[in-house]
């Protein structure tokens, strides 16, 4: 296997230790055997091998010179190896030539010589270049392998010595072998020591760059995070809980609860470090401590640590104060609390549609108005419950107007009752819109006004009937003061006539009749100012109506026909009974104007109990009634022309009507505390019904 780059620079670093002694060695050994060899051969020879050793010892040197200035800098360190093994090849031919020349000698002893250099070469390189095999060989290889065949080939003590040579130069080469496999492994060892030693100072680097980011993280974190022991000593804590509690890191680790909180504040949060601990799961509490003497709230998380072993050795946790979302939602629960109150106990119906107009929210007061419990109305469309279809085109453009943000907050149409009832409510709208500018549902405030309505419409025709009755009141007065008068020059004038011009009898005979006409008429509208009947008594309309049947039958043409329909058994009334014949019989004559080519005309008595539902167009109390109903086959009349016909001096013939006759009507029915209304269509004929009070004798009407 190829040696790593820190193994190769080690072993050249080595060599290079020992090529100082080396060259020292080599220096003192070169004139030695100069010494020992001078005049055993041709002097020549030991000053040349002499000289070629020390050249090649100078190079070594420059080599070694140049290794100590470049080794620092350079990465390929094999390539002083290679120049260190070629010079060290050429000290072993050196020595190698010596050894050969020696043995050659004829005498032992000088042999012998040759033989101790041979071992000295040997022994010296293989602790000096034990870190290069290939280098130890180079050297010693070319003295051995010449002196071994030259001693065994001589025989003798010579062979022995070859032998002997051989076996301390295999032991060695094996002990080199050793020593650099012992090396190598050292200075794999060392290697990986190094290796290990660069790993673990990155590691311990990176650990403190990432407790430094741990620590930067914990301190700028909004929320408190702390490590207890399971004594309940602080271990670790942020910036955060420093501040909250106004303490300082350092002298906080080491400290418990009780140190740092009041005692009641410390056993609390305590309890719960216990329960974490015990329970060995995350668990989250709320916990209340004081901050710069106000009292804060914390959602505490709180877990335990474990070891290696998972033996709990700690208490994580992380506070985030919640002081602000606390009060905010205290804040909210009470504004809630007060918007659901005002919802609750408003006495204006509050409604919330989504965008389907489906009903979402519905409060008491709504309930009340439409009859709907919540669970029958939520989740239904508008059409499907209190919307009747004659008003579904008129809010269609009002729910249009509200989800396009151009109108509609406001309005008033007819709405349907649970029972069946139409009813006239009023509807202030507002569109909920989100932020990014969409109409997410819409809220009614709705109010139900047909009682408002109703009672505005009779006051103002109250106020118009008790306006007009003044008026005509003072005009009868005025007029009768007037035809009193007349009717008393007429009577003088009648008495002082004489017969023989019987003209001016006819003449003031035609005053007399046309100022008893206009005493009539002056009595219709003293009798329309009044505010209550004038003699009014116990009434039997059954009976009523049985005697006027003939007078009725006269004044109608033959062409209609009196249709007269009682209940057996009625209640009595308490009224004028004059005046209500009167009423009869002017509504019988509309009756019969309405019906020009003749038709039917049904007179229908009957007792009722009116309530509150069937009163409300009529300004009455709900009770028991005897109700009058004159009906006719006639023309009919539209919805605008039925508002106006109880008004005074309304008429539709022209000049032959004084436009009193249903007005008189009208206030007539409500001087005897009872109701009137009409029902007509165009076409279908009209009818009227009367309401008068049930009389009992215990009561007093007047």
């Amino acid at each position: 296997m190829p040696e790593s780059g820190f193994i190769t620079k080690e072993r050249v670093r080595i060599l290079y230790e020992n090529a100082l002694a080396s060259n020292l060695t080599i220096a003192v050994s070169v004139p030695i055997m100069v010494y020992l060899f001078w005049g055993r051969f041709p002097n020549l020879v030991p000053i040349g091998w002499g000289i070629f050793m020390i050249m090649t010892v100078g190079i070594r040197q420059f080599f070694l010179l140049n290794y100590n200035k470049t080794k620092n800098i350079t990465e390929n360190h094999q390539i002083f190896e290679i120049r260190y093994t070629w010079i060290c090849a050429l000290l072993g031919l050196g020595w190698s030539f010596l050894v050969a020349w020696g043995l050659t000698l004829p005498i032992f002893e000088h042999r012998m010589y040759s033989i101790l250099l041979v071992t000295a070469v040997i022994a010296i390189s293989v602790p000096m270049f034990s870190s290069s095999l290939k280098l130890m060989y180079l050297y010693i290889l070319p003295s051995v392998g010449l002196a071994t065949p030259m001693l065994l080939y001589r025989g003798g003590n010579d062979a022995v010595l070859g032998l002997a040579l051989v076996i301390f130069t295999y032991m060695m080469l094996r002990s080199g072998r050793s020593v650099y496999s012992t090396m190598i492994h050292t200075l794999e060892l060392q290697s990986q020591a190094k290796a290990q030693s660069r790993e673990y100072a990155q590691l311990h680097l990176e650990k403190e760059k990432s407790e430094q980011r741990i620590q930067h993280i914990l301190d700028y974190t909004p929320t408190a995070i702390y490590v207890k022991d399971l004594k309940g000593r602080y271990t670790l804590l942020n910036k955060k809980v420093a501040q909250l509690h106004n303490v300082e890191i350092q002298t906080t680790l080491g400290k418990n609860l009780f140190d740092i909180f009041p005692e009641d504040i410390a056993k609390a949060i305590q309890k719960n470090d216990l329960e974490a601990i015990e329970k060995q799961k995350v668990i989250e509490f709320e916990e209340s401590s004081y901050v710069d003497g106000e009292l804060h709230h914390f959602i505490s998380v709180k877990f335990p640590l474990f070891d290696d072993e998972g033996e709990i050795y700690a208490l994580g946790g992380i506070a985030t104060d919640i002081t602000d979302r606390v009060k905010a939602e205290e804040s909210l629960k009470l504004s809630q609390q007060r918007l659901l109150l005002h919802r609750e106990q408003s006495p204006v119906g509050i409604i919330e549609w989504n965008t389907n107009f489906e009903l979402i929210e519905w409060n008491p007061a709504a309930q009340k108005i439409f009859g709907y419990s919540t669970d029958e109305i939520l989740g239904r469309h508008i059409t499907d419950t209190i919307l009747p279809k004659s008003a579904e085109e008129a809010v269609k453009k009002v729910w249009q107007g509200l989800l396009n943000k151009t109108g509609g907050r406001h309005s008033i149409n007819e709405n349907m009752t649970k029972d069946g009832r139409t009813i006239l409510c009023e509807w202030h709208n507002t569109p909920l819109i989100d932020d990014e500018g969409n109409v997410i549902g819409v809220t009614s405030l709705v109010e139900d006004i047909t009682e408002k309505e109703k009672n505005e419409t009779n006051l103002r025709h109250n106020q118009k009937m008790d306006a007009i009755g003044k008026l005509t009141g003072g005009i009868a007065h005025d007029f009768n003061n007037m035809l009193a008068v007349i009717l008393g020059f007429s009577e003088l004038i009648e008495k002082n006539i004489s017969s023989e011009n019987p003209k001016l009898h006819k003449y003031n005979s035609q005053i007399n009749k046309a100022a008893e006409r206009a005493k009539s008429l002056t009595s219709k509208l003293l009798d329309f100012s009044r505010k209550t009947p004038s003699s009014s008594e116990k009434t039997d309309i059954n009976q009523l109506l049985s005697d006027s049947r003939h007078m009725l039958e006269k004044t109608l043409t033959p062409r209609i026909s009196l249709s007269l329909n009682f209940e057996t058994f009625i209640w009595s009334i308490y009224v004028d009974k004059s005046r209500l014949e009167d009423a009869i019989l002017n509504i019988c004559i509309n009756a019969m104007h309405a019906m020009p080519e003749g038709g039917t005309l049904n007179l229908i008595t009957r007792n009722t109990t009116l309530s509150n539902s069937e009163i409300n167009s009529m300004d009455i109390k709900a009770g028991e009634y005897v109700e009058l109903t004159i009906a006719d086959s006639g023309i009919g009349m539209d919805e605008q022309l039925q508002q106006k016909i109880f008004d005074p001096f309304f008429t539709t013939k022209d000049t032959q009507g004084t436009g009193l006759g249903l007005s008189q009507v009208y206030g007539f029915v409500k001087q005897s505390q009872g109701g009137i209304t009409v029902t007509s269509e165009l076409g279908e004929g009209t009818q009227f019904s009367l309401y008068f009070p049930r009389y009992r004798e215990s009561e007093t009407n007047g």
